[in-house]
């Protein structure tokens, strides 16, 4: 959150309901990896739309599930879901493309992890649901 800040970049936060913990079925350095990956890629794109980006987040808990939904304004390419979860796929120069690829990884350790991506209509969309 301070790097979106600190670039000047537009964005909502919304968390109602404050989350004490996460169960203990989570190991919460892999959750914070996942997050970090997502914003990283948030920040990195928003750069290349200056003042017309913009970052929102949801966190949203209930019935015994945590909803974290991030999304990002999106440049319009041909690229597909499937092409940027490839390992190795990046746009930034000198970068090693392991992002989404990572967050993959991370998740198969967890069979109640669901999380899911959408491309639509200028916006990057990222939902991870799981138990808490």
């Amino acid at each position: 959150m301070n790097r979106i800040f600190q670039n000047n970049i537009q964005y909502s936060f919304e968390c109602r309901i404050v989350i004490e913990n996460l169960s203990n079925k989570y190991n919460s350095f892999d959750i914070v990896r996942i997050l970090g990956i997502v914003y990283d890629n948030a920040i990195e794109e928003s750069l290349e739309f200056g003042d017309e980006a913009k970052i929102d987040t949801m966190i949203y808990q209930e019935n015994g599930e945590l909803e974290i939904e991030i999304r990002n304004r999106y440049r319009d390419t041909d690229l597909t879901i499937q092409d940027i979860k490839k390992s190795g796929f990046t746009t930034k120069k000198n970068h090693d493309g392991l992002g989404l690829a990572n967050i993959e990884e991370l998740s198969q350790s967890y069979n109640d992890i669901f999380i899911n991506y959408q491309i639509k209509d200028g916006w990057f969309t990222f939902l991870m649901v799981m138990s808490i």
